[in-house]
């Protein structure tokens, strides 16, 4: 029988605002990070991350506006692809998180096209 694997439920401050992400395995493992797509949340990978925390360092975060992530007026946060992408990315980068893997949803098309040129493009 298998070890059993944690799901830890957290919170951190990305430009004033909490987001609310689940992490589970070995931080010194690779790590991979889950975006879920809309409207959704993190929970959806309840019963995959287990999986996943075998081999890596698991990261799920609930966007701004979903989940239990804080959900700005949109007065005060303009809910586009662009400001979710620059969130994820500050994220990444409260949790010191520079190489991973990433997979979103595939409703999340335009979600990915813009985190894909946000990280790799130039």
């Amino acid at each position: 029988m298998g070890a059993i694997t944690i799901i830890q439920y957290k919170t951190v401050s990305v430009d004033g605002l909490d987001v609310f992400y689940r992490e589970a395995g070995d931080p010194a493992k690779p790590a991979f990070v889950r975006l879920h797509g809309f409207p959704s949340s993190s929970s959806m990978f309840r019963n995959l991350m287990p999986l996943l925390a075998r081999d890596f360092h698991v990261l799920a975060p609930d966007l701004i506006g979903f989940g239990n992530s804080a959900t700005p007026s949109r007065e005060s946060f303009k809910y586009t692809f662009e400001n979710l992408t620059k969130n994820v990315a500050g994220f990444l980068a409260a949790l010191t998180v520079d190489r991973y893997f990433l997979k979103a949803g595939k409703e999340t098309r335009s979600f990915k096209d813009v985190m894909n040129c946000l990280f790799l493009c130039p």
